[in-house]
């Protein structure tokens, strides 16, 4: 049996997947940056990343959020949280090797608006603490990519730095009360025409 890959790798693995689909669709686009790109392509990069970690595991995409739970055994007796909004799907399933599900995954491209990021803050919140002393979920991660044009009054990567920022402190007011969120980042990429992009992941457990 393989050894259990950690949380942090997981972590970095979803930075490694967004950092690879920003520049491959550069490439293959000849220039364009992936936020002009379906948000899909960033989860296929992603699950991809995670796969080939080392270790035991396994990966669905778009795994129905009431199956995912019923098979975490987290299943409660009476009304599901709305919040968990169990009726959609996760961009991605993360599994023990046991069968059993361990981490659920959301990815965002080029995140507007603080509810766009609120929706999945409070769907990993709300799906961690059903029955978490029953349940095989582990742990959540909020994956993204960002990226700025700079101006007169703000460079490009002051402006990604402060987004990065904002997500992190976004999650923190809406669920940092029952979890713990920890914040991780690539570097800030620039290019000639004042722009700047990143990738960066909230990993998320439950206190």
């Amino acid at each position: 049996m393989g050894r259990q890959i950690s949380k942090e790798s997981c972590a970095e693995a979803v930075i490694k997947g967004i950092k690879k689909a920003q520049r491959n669709y550069e490439q293959w686009s000849g220039g364009d940056w992936v936020w002009t790109a379906a948000e899909y392509m960033l989860t296929v990069y992603v699950a991809k990343e995670i796969y080939a970690i080392d270790g035991t595991k396994y990966v669905t995409i778009e795994h129905n959020v009431l199956q995912a739970i019923n098979d975490a055994g987290a299943i409660a007796p009476g009304p599901k949280p709305k919040n968990a909004r169990v009726r959609g799907r996760f961009d991605i399933l993360l599994w023990w090797a046991s069968e059993y599900p361990r981490a659920v995954v959301e990815i965002k491209n080029q995140p507007y608006g603080s509810d766009v990021c609120t929706k999945d803050f409070n769907r990993i919140d709300e799906v961690l603490r059903i029955r978490k002393e029953e349940s095989s979920l582990e742990f959540g991660m909020f994956g993204f990519y960002t990226s700025a044009i700079g101006n007169c009054e703000k460079s490009a990567t002051d402006k990604v730095v402060n987004k990065i920022r904002n997500i992190k402190q976004l999650a923190i007011d809406t669920i940092g009360r029952n979890c713990k969120i920890k914040l991780f980042h690539s570097k800030i990429y620039t290019d000639k025409h004042e722009s700047a992009w990143a990738a960066g992941c909230l990993l998320i457990e439950r206190r």
